[in-house]
Formats: structure tokens, sequence, C-alpha cells
């Protein structure tokens, strides 16, 4: 789940201007979210994911012209004023093409006019040309170093370009030129996680919630940022302060849940999170494989084979479900299936041992002696320990 202002000649065009300015944070500011969240990280703790304001259209469907009616001739003695109203009204309307070409015109008859660049850059990120952002936005910063908004927007860009380094620099002047913007200091708080300094993301992010108390996505980064540093307890209580201002968001359960599951192997209260996050997002699947792990831990096999079902059905060559599938049908004394699913596992993950060994076990099961020995033998080239422990069950 975001987002002018030269100095004008009459007083009239500055109130439009501040008018616009308001209406243009409150689009890309309004879901409070800034530049974090959609998918949680697959292999540790926590969900730290990349959520950028409003959901963007593809630039295909965004850049449609939306007006096709034949535009007036501009009177005589035009100036890059006219433009900029010209523009702002289409802006607006949300009629962005027409804006374009608007602010274009504006800036090649007046290029100082950072309200123009600004609304550019913010166009492009809108039709998701980052890069094609970046100049409009920086000329609007250099046109006016006091511009807060600008400097986020340009580290939007940034960000969605993955330079992360830039991003940092931009939102920190942000926040410098506007103390209480809650926005940049979220998304310095969720860059300095990114890059694994977790004691500025807490601070960052405490700023932000300083200044706006309600605000589920900081919350939820910030219960990131105290995961990773072990603080667990502090982690919890920011994760439910997350869930309790938007129930909906996926990512805060699965924030719990990962929690729960990695670190403090509460798997009860990790199977409630992440049944609980799925219901909301159900195709994720490193969350189903999880889910239906802890099922099998706590001996809820046809649970974990529900759970697992999802997750190959949204990742089909995932080995690590296919494993536990196997191990909940061996389970539930289903040894043909399990033997399917082990086979399928080792397919997609080469030198695959606990399956190989899982695998011998089975057969044993099945009274299959011959093809335990064969496990056996693979498992003294990849992981002789497990493979002297087959051999001791052979023997028995």
């Amino acid at each position: 789940m975001f987002r002018i202002r030269p100095a004008q000649i009459v007083l009239s065009a500055i109130l439009l201007l501040i008018s616009n300015f308001a209406v243009a944070l409150a689009q890309h500011d309004a879901s409070g979210g800034g530049t974090t969240s959609g998918a949680a990280t697959g292999g540790g703790g926590g969900s730290h994911v990349v959520i950028k304001s409003t959901p963007k259209s593809p630039a295909t469907t965004v850049k449609k012209r939306t007006s096709v009616a034949r535009k007036p001739a501009p009177p005589r003695g035009t100036t890059a004023d006219y433009y900029v109203r010209q523009g702002d009204v289409s802006f607006d309307a949300k009629n962005y093409d027409d804006a374009m070409e608007s602010y274009q015109k504006a800036v090649q008859m007046n290029p100082s006019m950072a309200h123009a660049q600004y609304r550019m850059g913010w166009i492009h990120n809108e039709w998701e040309e980052y890069s094609e952002a970046i100049a409009p936005l920086k000329e609007a910063t250099r046109l006016d170093p006091n511009h807060s908004s600008a400097f986020a927007e340009l580290g939007f860009a940034y960000l969605k370009m993955e330079e992360n380094t830039e991003a940092l620099a931009a939102y920190r002047q942000a926040a410098r030129i506007k103390p209480d913007y809650a926005l940049a200091h979220y998304e310095i708080g969720w860059l300095s996680n990114d890059l694994k300094d977790y004691n500025e993301a807490v601070r960052s992010l405490q700023r932000a919630l300083k200044y706006k108390p309600e605000y589920p996505l900081a919350h939820n980064e910030l219960g990131y940022a105290y995961e990773k540093l072990g603080r667990y307890q502090d982690a919890i209580v920011e994760y439910k302060e997350a869930i309790k201002g938007n129930p909906d968001l996926a990512l805060a359960h699965f924030g719990l849940a990962d929690l729960y599951y990695y670190d403090t192997k509460q798997y009860v209260e990790a199977a409630a999170e992440y049944k609980r996050g799925l219901s909301i997002n159900p195709d994720k699947a490193s969350a189903s494989h999880n889910l239906g792990w802890c099922y099998n831990e706590l001996g809820r096999y046809t649970d974990a084979l529900t759970a697992l079902r999802e997750a190959v059905r949204v990742k089909p060559d995932y080995a690590e479900a296919h494993y536990e599938m196997g191990y909940a049908n061996q389970q539930l004394s289903r040894f043909a299936e399990a033997v399917a699913e082990y086979k399928t596992a080792i397919r997609q993950k080469s030198e695959y041992a606990v399956a190989h060994y899982q695998l011998g076990l089975t057969y044993l099961s099945m009274r299959n002696r011959p093809l335990a020995v064969e496990q056996q033998r693979i498992l003294q080239r990849i992981d002789p320990d497990r493979a002297n422990k087959l051999l001791n069950q052979i023997n028995k």
C-alpha cells in the first residue's frame, strides 16, 4: 500500500496549488502504508514485505487515454501557469494522460515549475515507470529543497527500482523537512529492516507511531524488527496491535505465525495464525506449508494434508511440501501415497536426505526390504548418519 509547488504570481493560483497538493498526498498516502508489504519472506521468521501505496494497475491499463474530446486551442499569450492549471484539472479527474501532456508543456515553457515537475514524477510512478520518474522528481527537489512530498515520491521510485540506499536518503530528507511525516519515518523503518539495521528500524518506526499511533503496517514492521532482535514478547505485542488495527492485514497474521513457528516453537498458536492469514490470502504457499508442518507436529495428519495440498496447488514444485505430505500419509498408513510424495520431493530436490530416509522406512512398513536397502545405499553417499540409522531399522 504513496505519495508541488512553485511560487505563483497571484494568490488564487497559490491556493489552488495548495488544494491540489493535499489531493496528491491523499491519493498516495491514503492506505497509510507507504512502501511495505505483500508476501512474507519464505525462510526465516517475520513478514517483512513490500506494499506500495495503493495497488497500481498495469501500465498499459493506467495509461489508456481517458478523454477523447478535442481540446480547445489555448488562448493567445498562453503562459506556463495556464498549462499547470489545465494539468491540475486533468490530474484531479485522474486523467493522467492529459495531465502529463499539460505539465510537459508547462515545463517546456518554464522548467523552473516545481509543482509541474513533481506531478510529472508522480504520474510516472503511477504508471509504474519508475526510472522515468527520477528526473522530474529530482528537479522538483532541486527547485524546492523543502518539498517533503517530492522527496518521499523520489524515495518511492528508488524503492521500486530496488535502489534502497538512494531511497533511504530521499525518505530521510523528507523526514528532516517534515519531522511529523509518519509515512517517511515508516519507510525509513522498512528500509532499515531490509538493510538489517534493526535498531534503527525500531527508532524510526517508533517515530512513525508517535505521529500516527493507529498505523497497522508500522506496528507490523516494528514487530518484525523486534523479532529479529530476539525481543519476542515485544514483537508479539506489535503484531497483535497491527492485527487489532486491521484484522484483514494478512502479513501481520503471517508475521505473528512465523514468530511462533520459527522462534518460540508454539505450534498451536502458529497454526491458528497461519489459518487466519490464509483465510485472507490463500495463495501464500510457504504459509500453507508451515501450517501443514504444524499439523504434522501436532499429530493432525488429515488436516496437514489439506493444508499441504494448498501449498502444492500454489507451488507445484514445492519439494518440502511434498515431503510433508509423504510424512502425513506415512503416519496414516497410506504407504503407497507416501511413497509417491517422497519420490516427488526427491525428484524436485536432489539429494534430499530426509526424504530418502523416510522413503526407506515406508518401504520397511510395506515389507519391501530390497527397496529399503536401495535407499540406505543412496544415503551412504549423501548422509552417512541417516544411512546408519536406516540400516539399524533394516536389521531389526
